[in-house]
């Protein structure tokens, strides 16, 4: 693994919401020692895209190596995100083991979700939603809104964040922004 720059210290303890008890899920902060880890969630989030093209299995991996360390080094040394988390879930035998991660960045009037990612096996099983319903009631709270970027050909994600109420906001090539905005006083989140 390539040398990476470390993750800053953080300004915010996770939090730990009552409502993820059901699902067993807990935030920890992010340090170097889960950079193996994470560079593995990463490539696994890519095999998908990746499994049509024609590379060797070891030319792929290199592949992969590279651009987490450009994604990590962007994340930690661009100021992208202040928020760097592991989440994490209680599995049957009460063991905590690690499921995906969750950054944010806490702008003045906007949170974002710079980045947030499930292994394979536990997604489409409502902990992406908890965790995102989570993020909508602070930044509801605080009176901001919520914004972060998806890939066009992630359908999925794309109709998680439509369902709790993200608009498209600007089709950026690969990516479109979305934007959720705090509800009037009142309304629940859904």
């Amino acid at each position: 693994m390539q040398q990476l720059p470390p993750f800053p210290g953080s300004r915010q303890a996770p939090p730990q919401p009552a409502a993820w008890v059901v699902h067993g899920l807990s935030l920890r902060h992010a340090c170097d020692e889960d950079l193996p880890w994470l560079q593995m969630l990463y490539s696994q989030s890519r095999e998908a895209e990746l499994a049509p093209v024609p590379w060797p299995p070891a030319v792929k991996a290199a592949f992969l190596e590279s651009q987490f360390a450009l994604q990590h080094r962007h994340f930690v040394q661009g100021g992208t995100s202040d928020a760097w988390w592991i989440v994490c879930q209680k599995n049957a035998d009460g063991m905590v083991q690690a499921i995906g991660r969750l950054y944010l960045a806490q702008g003045a009037h906007t949170v974002t979700v710079v980045d947030i990612c499930l292994l394979g096996a536990y997604q489409s099983q409502g902990l992406g939603s908890a965790l995102l319903r989570h993020v909508l009631a602070d930044a509801a709270q605080a009176g901001k809104a919520v914004s972060l970027h998806v890939a066009h050909g992630n359908t999925g994600a794309l109709q998680l964040y439509q369902r709790l109420g993200f608009s498209v906001q600007e089709d950026m090539g690969s990516h479109l922004r979305m934007q959720w905005l705090r509800p009037a006083a009142g309304a629940a989140l859904r």
